[in-house]
Order: C-alpha cells, then sequence, then structure tokens
C-alpha cells in the first residue's frame, strides 16, 4: 500500500532561520513552538512542542524570510532518523520538510520584498 506523509502544523518560530549552502543549493533550518492546552485532574495545562523543521530550494528562499516570533503555518512531511550504530545521539530524530512554496504566516512589513 502507498503511503501519505502530509503534515500541517502551525505555531511560532522560536528565533530566526539558520542558512547554510549545501552542496544541491541553500537549505533552511528552523524550529515551530506549538502549545497544547489540555486539563488534567480538572486543572488547566500547557506543553509546548519544538518541532524541527527543514526547507531547500524555492522554499527555503521564503523561509529565509522569517523571522523569530512570526505566526506560521508549515505544510510538509514527517521525517524520523535513527543513529547509525555506535554513535551518541538520541535514538530517533524528527523533523519536518516543507513540500510547498507558499507559507501562511502573519503579515510582517519588512517581510514585502
Amino acid at each position: 500500500m502507498l503511503g501519505i506523509n502530509n503534515l500541517t502544523i502551525g505555531g511560532n518560530l522560536v528565533k530566526d532561520p539558520y542558512v547554510r549552502e549545501t552542496a544541491s543549493g541553500e537549505m533552511v533550518s528552523f524550529v515551530v513552538a506549538i502549545n497544547r492546552r489540555f486539563f488534567q485532574n480538572d486543572v488547566a495545562k500547557e506543553y509546548t512542542h519544538f518541532i524541527p523543521v527543514k526547507a531547500w530550494g524555492k522554499s527555503a528562499q521564503v523561509c529565509k524570510k522569517l523571522r523569530k516570533g512570526d505566526a506560521v503555518c508549515v505544510l510538509g512531511e514527517l521525517a524520523t532518523f535513527r543513529p547509525a550504530a555506535g554513535e551518541d545521539a538520541p535514538a530517533t530524530h524528527t523533523e519536518v520538510y516543507v513540500k510547498v512554496r507558499q507559507l501562511f504566516t502573519s503579515p510582517r512589513k519588512d517581510m514585502a520584498a
């Protein structure tokens, strides 16, 4: 069966995006904070998820204009990795790869260019 890997997340940028040149072009990475509110024993609680996101190519051109605190909605796919045997790293690492060339974000005056 063919799998479906589509993900939509909405939240705020934790800090300005990190832009890096790779052999295949520009890569932009950033982290989106997503607040989750819930009740536990009739007490309101809040938990924040921090989701790492990466973008390449034309998506990277859009993403590098984002700034810390921007509200953003990212459409992408989920990618999970396991480190090679013997590497001192967490058991798995999950991040989102941007799949679309347009992000939905709150308007900012300096984003116009």
